[in-house]
């Protein structure tokens, strides 16, 4: 007795669209997780952890920008070339015959520069 292959073709097709809404359906119940954003005890979102300012993009909106959208490519290549400035004053060495700072001046990161 042979099988009709258009048949077996077709419970193939039935069988993998099958799986396919069964998985998309775990998958689907299991986004759907208990998870809340953790609080602190005054209510607020709990942001401690590991912040990463390994990036030019502002925190916050610069003031002077306004209501202007976006750098022109003379301004955008202007930023980004004081930004390397800085990075680069922070990376070169220190001068050992620098004097030292005055008694009770807070030490700070911008010390270096």
């Amino acid at each position: 007795m042979s099988k009709d292959p258009g048949l077996l073709h077709s419970k193939g097709i039935f069988s993998c669209t099958l799986l396919l809404l069964v998985l998309t359906a775990y998958v689907a119940k299991a986004a759907e997780s208990e998870w809340s954003t953790p609080r602190t005890e005054h209510g607020q979102p709990d942001l401690q952890g590991i912040w990463y300012f390994g990036t030019s993009t502002p925190f916050e909106r610069p003031a002077d920008l306004g209501e202007k959208r976006a750098y022109t490519e003379a301004e955008a290549l202007q930023v980004e070339h004081a930004m390397r400035e800085a990075n680069w004053s922070l990376e070169a060495p220190l001068d050992p015959d620098r004097g030292a700072p005055e008694a009770g001046t807070p030490i700070l990161f911008s010390s270096r520069l």
